[in-house]
């Protein structure tokens, strides 16, 4: 460390790395809910998604070593595709799939239903799943 200026040489030895990859505020209408209310009109979901990935070179040739947005947008929206009651149970299913992809380390994932509950801007679940081994 170079006292005078206060800095400190940077190398792998000396940094802990970490890559999110982050969906802010994704909105999809969809029609969404267990009540027969719910079902009948499209509401909206909002969703918030932070994936921690292992750090493998990068190559800014190649996608090879990146995680795609638009792959993990595509799951969200596929998934949708079929009828689901309960956020808990969207959720379980996004983060199920997600973490599929060996790169991923974890993933933590917020869905609210913005337009639901009158004196609320939003209901929602959150839930965060850590690949072990």
């Amino acid at each position: 460390m170079n006292k005078k200026n206060n800095i400190i040489q940077l190398n792998k030895g000396n940094l802990k790395e970490v890559r999110k990859i982050i969906i802010k505020d994704l909105i999809v209408n969809t029609k969404f809910g267990y009540y027969e209310k719910e079902k009948k009109k499209n509401q909206r979901l909002r969703f918030n998604i932070e994936i921690e990935v292992f750090m493998l070179p990068i190559d800014d040739k190649s996608i090879k070593n990146i995680i795609d947005y638009d792959k993990i947008i595509k799951i969200i929206e596929t998934i949708l595709s079929k009828h689901i009651n309960f956020l808990e149970t969207l959720s379980e299913e996004i983060c199920s799939e997600v973490l599929k992809d060996q790169r991923v380390k974890n993933i933590n994932l917020q869905i609210d239903k913005l337009d639901i509950i009158e004196k609320t801007s939003s209901v929602g679940v959150k839930t965060f799943k850590e690949r072990i081994k």
